[in-house]
């Protein structure tokens, strides 16, 4: 069987996708056939996109509409509707007891967020949550005060106390997985990379609900733009902006930014934390996510992160990762990271790049010190870096905390 994982050795692709039908064929198709273990991890990866419920849309209200928005799609003016109620036209169940009419027209009218808003808005949405809060939205989010030895490096944390967040399936992807999507510039790499669900087109996706909480953290803007004018700092994006070009390149990808040193932080510290945050809160690594806010456009920059857990238990999670979000202990935690971060067991190779060096997408990380579970990480554990927090081994003098 050794002879079948050689290069062309079963021939061209014939486009059969069994998936979707036994007899299911498309237009023929020139690329060679790639064998691979039946079973092999590689052989399914899924494409899932996700999104936090935000104002308007985490009222009970927009949950209670969902149901019958389709039906309401042309409903055209608040007159139409209650022409429609009168007439038995419309059936909104019991929400004409609960909710008044101008209550339902003005839940109607929200316009659904587009794919390339969707980080932009909840980034907005954590940095001025709505100080009116109900007992049953699903948005729940409060301001904790900055342990002062980080006052310097973070201007915003909040307690997410109530999340909501929907996960849908889009398809599929073989030998190479794709990040977690929460932009549209993501898409647009799967446009021929990703295997369809089904032979038609629909309007939906399977779907499901999560609730849970979080913490938020947001850096501070002065301090990391002095960091990112840094030379060092200057001279390893550009050596990783090189290496990105290629990686992208290698999987016939098009072309895309660098995202910059600042993901790379971001993804780093979200990593050391959510790694010291199971040891602090009891769940698991791989019950803690990750979504990263990053963009340095002057008008737009973002630079935040969510660390957050989510079940499909209606009562979410119990707490026990809000209770980190306190001054003492989350100040404790960041401390115990940042230290645990600045050694690790396969040093000096992880400090000195050289685990990484098939990738090169990776300065100082490894299984042992940073890499989490696959559906912990939005980006498939590329692009992190332990340098970029503290002091290693490998000396290169572009960290953004100073040593504990």
């Amino acid at each position: 069987m050794g002879d079948a994982f050689k290069k062309d050795a079963i021939g061209t692709c014939t486009s059969r996708r069994p998936w979707l039908h036994p007899k299911h064929f498309e237009d023929g198709c020139n690329e060679s056939v790639k064998t691979i273990l039946r079973g092999a991890s590689n052989a399914y990866f899924a494409v899932v996109c996700s999104a936090l419920s935000i104002p308007p849309w985490s009222d009970p209200i927009q949950q209670d509409l969902a149901v019958y928005r389709e039906h309401l799609k042309n409903v055209k003016s608040l007159e139409h509707l209650q022409k429609g109620i009168d007439g038995d036209f419309y059936d909104l169940g019991d929400m004409t007891s609960v909710y008044t009419l101008e209550q339902i027209w003005k839940a109607l009218k929200a316009e659904p967020e587009r794919e390339d808003d969707l980080k932009r808005r909840e980034y907005a949405a954590f940095l001025h949550p709505d100080s009116k809060v109900e007992g049953s939205t699903e948005f729940e989010v409060s301001r904790m005060p900055t342990h002062e030895r980080f006052d310097e490096n973070f201007s915003l944390i909040l307690a997410a106390k109530r999340l909501r967040e929907v996960r849908a399936l889009r398809g599929f992807t073989r030998i190479d997985s794709v990040p977690d999507l929460g932009e549209r510039t993501d898409v647009s790499d799967l446009d021929v990379r990703m295997s369809p669900l089904g032979s038609k087109e629909v309007d939906w996706l399977p779907g499901i609900d999560l609730r849970g909480e979080g913490i938020f953290l947001q850096l501070h803007q002065e301090m990391l733009k002095k960091w990112e004018a840094q030379p060092n700092v200057l001279k390893e994006e550009g050596r990783l902006s090189k290496q990105f070009e290629d990686w992208r390149k290698s999987r016939s990808l098009d072309d895309r930014p660098f995202p910059g040193m600042r993901y790379v932080l971001l993804h780093t510290l979200a990593h050391v934390l959510m790694r010291q945050l199971s040891l602090e809160c009891g769940y698991s690594s791989s019950a803690l996510r990750e979504r990263i806010y990053c963009n340095k456009d002057s008008g737009d920059s973002m630079a935040g992160l969510l660390i957050y857990t989510a079940s499909s238990d209606s009562d979410g999670s119990l707490g026990g990762l809000v209770d980190q979000a306190s001054p003492d202990r989350l100040g404790r935690i960041l401390i115990d990271a940042l230290n645990a971060a600045s050694f690790c067991a396969s040093d000096p190779l992880c400090g000195g790049r050289e685990i990484n060096a098939s990738t090169n997408l990776n300065g100082a990380a490894c299984h042992a010190c940073l890499l989490m579970a696959e559906t912990s990480c939005e980006f498939g554990n590329r692009l992190l870096d332990r340098a970029t927090l503290i002091e290693t081994l490998g000396d290169r003098n572009i960290s953004f905390f100073q040593k504990p």
